[in-house]
C-alpha cells in the first residue's frame, strides 16, 4: 500500500484541551494530516508547522500521495456507549412497526395486515415494534388472539421494556422460560397469561423465540449490517449492552471476525456487558471458544463487563420509583434482587472484572444502584482490582442522588434521545422536568458519558438533544454533549487513543457542514417539541435525518468511507 496522508484543513475542530484531559473546546488556525496505512493522526499542530513537516514528508517520500480536506467544522468519531446488536437482529427476523397509530381500530388492522403478509413465513412468529401504551392502553391477549388466531405475535411497546402476547406467543414463550428455568437461569419481569402482558425478560424472550427460526449466520449478518449503518452515521465506537441469548453473543463474535477480515479495521464494537449467567457461560466455555477463533482469555476480557438491573422503563410503569406513579397503583418492579445483587457482584470480583453497569430510571431504582456500587467498591478494594469503573445505565430521576453519585466515583451513561420520555407525562406528571439532569451531572463533577439505546441510534440527535433540553436549567454546551458523546465514552474505556482529535489518535473523522454545527448550537425548543418527536416517528426521522444530512464526510482509521 502506497503512502497516502490527508491534509485536513478544517475553519475549526472541537479538540481536547489538554492531551489527557476529560474536555474539548473548539480551535481555529489548526491543521492535522492523516495516514490510511496507520490509521492514525500523524501530525497536527499550527498550519505552519504541519505543511513544514508535510514538506519533508514528501522530499523523503516522492510518491507519497497527499489529499486536502479544506473547510468546514472536524469533530472526532463518536463513542455510542449504549447500543443494542439485536437491532440487527430484528431486521433479519423482519420485525414490523406499530408506530403513530392513535386508535384501538387503527391498530387492529395494522396488526391483521402484517401478520398476515403472505411475501413472509406466517408460520414463525411476528414481532411488532412501537406500540405506545400511553395512547392505546387497551389491547390485550383476546384482541391480539382476534387479529392473528393461527400466528405468534409479540406487540412490543416503545419503552422495549413490555409487550402484549396472543395465546399462541404465550404458549412458546412459557416453553422457553420453563426451560431457562430449569437451567437456573432468572427471567426478569412478569408475564401475566390472562391479559397477555409481559414485562422485561418475558418480553424480550418473545424475541428470542422469533429469533430461533433463523441460523446464527444470518442473525450475524444482520448485526454486520446494522454496525455497518451505525459507522456510516459518524458512530466509531460502540458498547453492547447485554447480549439477549448465547446465541447473541455468538453471533456478535462471529460478526467480529468477519469483520476485522473484511474491512481490516478495528471492530467498532469495544464493549460488551452480559448478564451474569451469560458471564457463566462464557467463563465455562473461553478454551471452546479460543479453539473455534472466536475469543481470546488473555485479551479479550477486558472488553466484557457484567449487565445488571435495578428497574424497568416510565413505558411499562416498571421504573422503581419513590412516589407511585399518577396513572396506576404501582411504584414500579424490582428486577435483580438484593441477594441477587450481591451474588452477581462476587461473581465479577471473583473473575477479576472491573466494569459493572447496572440499568437504574427511577429514583427508587437508581438508590439501589448507588446501594450496589457500595458495595462493589469494597469488594474491588478487597483485590486490586479498579473500583472506578462501576457505571449507572440512564440514571434519569436522579437529582437527589448526585452528590452521593458524585462521592463513589460512579460513571453514570444517559441518553439525551430519552427527553422524548416527556410523552409519560400521564404517569410523571411534574416529575417528568427531572429527567436527564445533565447540567447538574456536569455541574457536580460526575463522569458522564452518552449512548443512544437505539431510539435512534444518531449521536447528532442526542447531542441536538441535549443542547435544547427542555427544561433550559439542565441544557449543555455542544462542546460538553460531543464530548459525552466521544472523549468520555474512550475515558471509560481506558483508551487515549479513541473518541478526540489529537496526535497519535485513532483517524476516526466526521467533516460537519457550517449551518449543521449552526443548528446544533442554537434554538430554543420547549417541552411539547419532545413530546411531539416521542409521539410521531416521521416527525423524528425527519428531525434526525436533517442533521445527518450535515454530514459532509466520515473517516474510518484515517480512509474514507462516506461522503454525502
Amino acid at each position: 500500500m502506497k503512502k497516502e496522508f490527508s491534509h485536513f484543513q478544517p475553519e475549526s475542530i472541537f479538540a481536547p484541551q489538554k492531551l489527557e484531559g476529560q474536555k474539548l473546546e473548539k480551535k481555529q488556525n489548526i491543521e492535522f494530516v492523516t495516514d490510511a496505512k496507520s490509521g492514525k493522526i500523524v501530525k497536527m499542530g499550527d498550519p505552519r508547522d504541519v505543511r513544514d513537516w508535510l514538506e519533508a514528508q514528501r522530499k523523503k517520500n516522492p510518491d507519497l500521495k497527499i489529499s486536502i480536506e479544506k473547510g468546514n467544522t472536524v469533530l472526532p468519531g463518536m463513542i455510542d456507549a449504549h447500543n443494542h446488536l439485536i437491532y440487527g437482529t430484528l431486521d433479519v427476523i423482519q420485525a414490523g412497526y406499530v408506530f403513530d397509530i392513535e386508535s384501538p381500530k387503527e391498530m387492529m388492522n395494522s396488526i391483521k395486515k402484517q401478520t398476515q403478509n403472505k411475501n413472509e413465513n406466517l408460520e414463525t412468529p411476528k414481532i411488532l415494534l412501537g406500540h405506545n401504551t400511553a395512547l392505546i392502553p387497551n389491547i390485550y391477549r383476546e384482541s391480539l388472539d382476534e387479529a392473528s388466531p393461527k400466528r405468534p405475535i409479540c406487540l412490543v411497546d416503545i419503552s422495549f421494556h413490555g409487550a402484549r402476547l396472543n395465546s399462541k406467543m404465550i404458549k412458546l414463550v412459557k416453553k422457553v422460560a420453563e426451560k431457562e428455568i430449569k437451567n437456573g437461569n432468572k427471567i426478569s419481569g412478569t408475564l401475566n397469561e390472562k391479559t397477555g402482558q409481559a414485562t422485561e425478560g418475558f418480553s424480550l424472550l418473545a424475541i428470542q423465540v422469533a429469533e430461533a427460526y433463523h441460523d446464527i449466520e444470518k442473525i450475524s449478518e444482520g448485526m454486520k449490517n446494522k454496525i455497518d449503518e451505525w459507522v456510516h452515521r459518524g458512530i466509531t465506537g460502540i458498547h453492547e449492552m447485554a447480549p439477549l441469548s448465547w446465541q447473541d453473543f455468538i453471533a456478535t463474535l462471529l460478526t467480529r471476525k468477519e469483520w476485522e477480515k473484511k474491512e481490516k479495521t478495528e471492530f467498532p464494537v469495544r464493549q460488551i456487558f452480559m448478564f451474569p449467567e451469560l458471564l457463566k457461560k462464557l467463563k465455562n466455555t473461553q478454551e471452546e471458544l479460543e479453539r473455534a477463533g472466536l475469543f481470546n482469555p488473555n485479551k479479550d476480557w477486558g472488553m466484557i463487563g457484567m449487565k445488571l438491573l435495578a428497574d424497568g422503563s416510565f413505558g411499562s410503569h416498571t421504573a422503581m420509583l419513590d412516589k407511585s406513579y399518577d396513572d396506576i397503583n404501582s411504584k414500579g418492579t424490582e428486577f435483580h434482587s438484593i441477594k441477587e445483587l450481591n451474588n452477581a457482584i462476587e461473581m465479577a470480583r471473583n473473575f477479576g472484572m472491573e466494569k459493572i453497569a447496572m440499568h437504574a430510571i427511577g429514583d427508587r431504582g437508581i438508590k439501589r444502584a448507588l446501594e450496589t456500587a457500595k458495595k462493589w467498591i469494597k469488594l474491588a478494594e478487597t483485590t486490586q482490582i479498579d473500583p472506578t469503573r462501576f457505571r449507572i445505565e440512564h440514571f434519569e430521576l436522579s437529582q437527589e442522588m448526585l452528590e452521593e453519585t458524585k462521592s463513589l466515583g460512579v460513571w453514570v451513561n444517559s441518553e439525551p434521545n430519552f427527553l422524548t420520555d416527556f410523552i409519560y407525562r400521564d404517569r410523571l406528571s411534574g416529575r417528568i422536568t427531572q429527567i436527564c439532569p445533565h447540567a447538574d451531572i456536569i455541574q457536580k463533577g460526575i463522569p458522564m458519558h452518552f449512548g443512544s439505546d437505539g431510539m435512534p441510534t444518531s449521536a447528532l440527535f442526542g447531542i441536538w438533544a441535549a443542547t435544547h433540553h427542555p427544561n433550559s436549567k439542565e441544557r449543555i454546551s455542544f462542546e460538553q454533549a460531543l464530548a459525552a458523546y466521544s472523549l468520555m465514552g474512550a475515558e471509560y474505556e481506558h483508551n487515549n487513543g479513541q473518541g478526540r482529535i489529537a496526535e497519535g489518535a485513532s483517524a476516526d473523522i466526521i467533516v460537519l457542514k457550517k449551518e449543521t454545527l449552526n443548528k446544533l448550537l442554537q434554538g430554543d425548543e420547549r417541552a411539547d417539541e419532545f413530546k411531539k418527536l416521542g409521539e410521531n416517528s416521521d416527525y423524528l426521522k425527519d428531525k434526525v435525518s436533517n442533521l445527518e444530512s450535515g454530514i459532509a464526510k466520515i473517516y474510518r482509521e484515517g480512509k474514507l468511507i462516506d461522503k454525502k
